[in-house]
């Protein structure tokens, strides 16, 4: 019987993550998440439910963590310093003609 496909069950993610891979292997190699999901989907040890939602849930997974932009982006950022979590919280307000910042904590 189909499995729907859970992201925090890591026999899931493991057995998706090694058929990326393979897709990815592929000659010419498989990059777009529409097709690494269905690669997924023929070719997994697993019977994950390929209905709306769980093709959705291993489309989702995918994107997340294997689309080129994440790759691309996980690169770009990989020796960066990320931005304080203060930086959101941060508001500007204008007082009697004078700039002041209010930083909020929590």
């Amino acid at each position: 019987m189909p499995v729907l496909f859970d992201k925090n069950n890591t026999q899931h993610t493991a057995e998706v993550e090694r058929c990326v891979k393979a897709a990815k292997a592929q000659t010419p190699p498989v990059t777009n998440c529409a097709q690494i999901r269905d690669y997924v989907l023929n070719n997994s040890s697993i019977a994950f439910r390929a209905d709306t939602r769980g093709g959705m849930r291993i489309y989702t997974y995918i994107y997340e963590n294997f689309s080129p932009e994440v790759e691309e982006n996980a690169s770009w950022h990989k020796h960066k310093t990320p931005a304080s979590p203060l930086d959101e919280l941060i508001m500007p307000v204008l007082l009697v003609g004078t700039l002041i910042v209010i930083a909020y904590y929590s």
